[in-house]
Order: structure tokens, then sequence, then C-alpha cells
């Protein structure tokens, strides 16, 4: 039979999508400048209520409300337990941890503990020193960068690093920690199934 090869499979997504070919961006290694989306034509018609509108207000999300009203309650009684809320954060080139193992992709360096100028001097902490951060599920060292990009009373983690003891011979020279070791397991959203990975709350200390 006729083998699709990856040429194949890009013209025929490039020529259902309508605005470019294989061909052309061959043409234009520099890329193809498409038109804007209009406004208005994301949803298009994939909303299927009688009035053509998203109805965000779902029994099953109302009845939820007064759950989520008392956890906010509770994150601002926290406040001045002397912790900090973790919170996670992307890079850029190293979309999220798919590319850590490839050497010829230089991934951006392993990530920083980022925490406010203010937290880290009530902490003792300098900028570059190794901190640790600590909960009741684990505890993972990495360096601090200090930022007032970053509230008070946070700190901010880039998810994806951390791969030693992971297989990957490149990727566990990088550095970095695995935040999945600070974060209580089995915490989910009832409504969405989602796991919880943000606002817990945290330990950050130098270290030595």
């Amino acid at each position: 039979g006729l083998a699709l090869t990856p040429d194949h499979l890009l013209a025929l997504a490039l020529r259902w999508g309508g605005q470019t070919t294989l061909g052309e961006l061959k043409a234009k290694p520099e890329g193809v400048l498409l038109e804007p989306n209009a406004p208005g034509t994301f949803l298009g018609q994939r909303v299927f209520t009688e009035d053509g509108r998203v109805h965000l207000d779902a029994p099953r999300i109302l009845a939820d409300l007064p759950r989520l009203e008392a956890h906010a309650r509770r994150l601002e009684g926290e406040a001045g337990d002397g912790k900090l809320a973790l919170i996670g954060r992307r890079q850029r080139k190293s979309h999220n941890s798919w590319m850590h193992n490839l050497p010829r992709l230089r991934p951006e360096p392993a990530p920083a503990a980022i925490v406010h100028p203010e937290d880290a001097a009530a902490r003792g902490i300098e900028e570059g020193a190794l901190v640790e951060l600590s909960s009741e599920a684990g505890a993972i060292r990495l360096p601090a960068r200090l930022s007032d990009e970053v509230a008070r009373g946070v700190v901010a983690v880039p998810h994806g690093w951390g791969h030693e003891g992971s297989g990957l011979a490149f990727a566990a020279t990088l550095g970095g920690g695995n935040v999945n070791r600070v974060i209580p397991g089995g915490v989910m959203e009832p409504v969405s199934g989602q796991a919880i990975m943000l606002a817990h709350r945290v330990e950050l200390a130098p270290v030595g």
C-alpha cells in the first residue's frame, strides 16, 4: 500500500487549514504570516445550547461555590502561619520537560525558587543561595532567585524539572527540583477531577 510520510501528513493538514501549503512553507523558511483570527470565530458552531451561549451556571458548579468560599477563607487564615503558597510557572524554552534530554536543544538553565525580596530577607535567604522547599509530603533543594514580580507570601517554582533517578541520562544532570515531591498526593478538585497543584503551604529555608 501507499506509505504516508510526515510530509504527506503535514501537506494534508495545511491544505485542510486553508491558509498555506507545505510548498509555501518550504519556500519561506522564515515563516508565513497568516491572517489574524477574526473576532467571534473561535467557538463557531461548537456551542450546542438552545440560545447559543456558554452556560457557566451549571448546577454542579453552583453547588460547589460554598466549598470554594470556605477554602478561600481558610487560605486567608493561613496567611500568617510563616509558610508560603507554592505556585508553578512555565519556562518558555524548556516546553515543560519534553526536550530536557536532548543536548542539542540546549534547554534553559535549571529553575530557581522565585521569592519576593522581603520574604527572602525574613528567612535569611540571599540571591542564588541554596534553599530547601518542604512540606509534609517531602522536600526539594534548588537555588533562590529574588524578584519583586512575585507577590509576597508566594514562592514560584517552574514545573517539569528534577530528573534525577529518572533514567534520562542528560536531563538528570540539569538540576532543578521536582515540585511533585512537595505537593500532597490525592488532593483533587471535585468538580473537574483535576489534581490541585497550586497554593499548597510550604516552608522555605536556606540550606546550611
